[in-house]
């Protein structure tokens, strides 16, 4: 509710809200105060019941428009949020589509209940008309729903038959083109349909209680494959710089007591610095969890781990994040690096966050790299670490490895 005034009502004790057998079109919850909800039977009022804060009122106009079926009297100050049917519709788009296909079903249900007691419709008549209307929002979001259900179901299998894979994206020093990590990057082929985009399953994982078990999964394989990058490294060169590992964490994983011990076990148990581990955050996710993000950085901070912020520059909160979280990297966005060269505000900003990061000691990475000039302009304004398809693609573990022993023994 956008204009909180607009959509509130105030009542005086003693005020009635709306009577019995009245037009409704709309419904209310109540805030501060308490309400006597009554009805007339033969002449006399009786009280059904007093409701307090939080109650729901008048709800039947929002199935049906139908006529108040009670008296409402405050029977103090009172203060309600009114509910439009327009302020449920555009709370409907935007919520997720099973949610929306499951309230459609019931609502329709509901109305059919009604209209078939007071004479109405028969029941079955509107669904029967919707099922009509290939296109109509009802059945768009019964298609979404089921669709997401599948893709639900088919993760977990996932989960369980291995079918997740982890891919590994170089990041190199701008200096001398050589590897500093990796990022941690998933990837799903399913069977009989082959790559699945991350975003097609991601966001239904992060909606669901599937984020977890692959959180965990993802740390777990990411800290082995780190153990071989840097056994590897060590067999070529004696004294090689070891890679870091970049593994994003989701917010529903905040406020999970698991995942720390999952980290620090997964650090221990491959006998990995934790420096070399580097665990990265967007900054919405910040801006929307910030007491339970800072809990757990923390941990890890004091773990040893190092933390990134991913997509600086395009979240929502303030800059007085950077010296309240323990945050060691920046990530540029890949939108800011893209925009360099045809919207001059956009190197501009670039550069004034790699000055930033320089000034507050932190490291500085660059995403979305997909052409020479872009490496060099960066270059250029100081910038020390790149990521992008110009200088290496996501790849499976074991090209990874080959990624690394090609730039050791180019470095010898």
């Amino acid at each position: 509710m956008s204009d909180t005034h607009k959509f509130q009502r105030r009542l005086a004790a003693g005020e009635c809200l709306f009577r019995e057998g009245e037009a409704g079109n709309c419904a209310y919850v109540l805030e501060h105060g308490r309400m006597e909800v009554s009805t007339e039977r033969d002449g006399s009022r009786v009280v059904l019941a007093t409701v307090g804060e939080g109650a729901l009122l008048g709800e039947m106009a929002l199935i049906n428009n139908q006529p108040r079926m009670a008296t409402l009297t405050a029977l103090e100050d009172t203060s309600l949020v009114m509910i439009t049917p327009e302020y449920l519709a555009d709370r409907m788009e935007t919520a997720d589509p099973m949610l929306r296909h499951i309230l459609r079903v019931v609502l329709s249900r509901f109305r059919e209940v009604v209209n078939s007691v007071h004479g109405g419709r028969r029941a079955g008549e509107n669904e029967a008309r919707d099922l009509s209307e290939e296109e109509s929002p009802e059945n768009l979001d019964q298609r979404s729903a089921l669709k997401r259900l599948q893709v639900e179901h088919d993760l977990e299998l996932a989960l369980e038959r291995h079918e997740l894979q982890l891919y590994y994206q170089p990041i190199l020093r701008l200096s001398d083109k050589s590897v500093s990590g990796f990022e941690a990057l998933i990837r799903w082929h399913r069977p009989g349909v082959g790559m699945v985009p991350p975003g097609q399953f991601i966001p239904v994982a992060e909606q669901s209680n599937l984020m977890r078990p692959i959180g965990y999964w993802i740390i777990e394989t990411a800290c082995r494959a780190l153990k071989r990058m840097h056994a590897e490294s060590r067999k070529l060169v004696a004294d090689a710089k070891l890679p870091s590992m970049s593994i994003n964490l989701s917010v529903r994983q905040f406020g999970d007591d698991k995942l720390f011990p999952i980290i620090n076990n997964a650090i221990q148990t491959n006998e990995l610095d934790p420096a070399r581990v580097r665990l990265e955050i967007t900054e919405s996710m910040l801006f929307n969890s910030w007491d339970l993000a800072l809990d757990l950085l923390n941990l890890c901070k004091q773990a040893g781990c190092r933390l990134a912020i991913d997509d600086f520059g395009t979240g929502y909160s303030s800059l007085a994040y950077l010296h309240r979280f323990p945050v060691d990297t920046l990530k540029i966005d890949r939108s800011f690096i893209r925009d360099m060269y045809e919207n001059r505000e956009a190197g501009i900003i670039v550069k004034a966050m790699a000055d930033l990061a320089m000034n507050l000691g932190m490291e500085c990475i660059a995403e979305g790299i997909e052409e020479q000039m872009q490496g060099e302009s960066l270059a250029a304004m100081g910038l020390e670490h790149v990521q992008g398809f110009f200088y290496g693609k996501p790849m499976p573990e074991d090209e990874a490895l080959a990624f690394l022993a090609q730039s050791l023994q180019a470095d010898r």
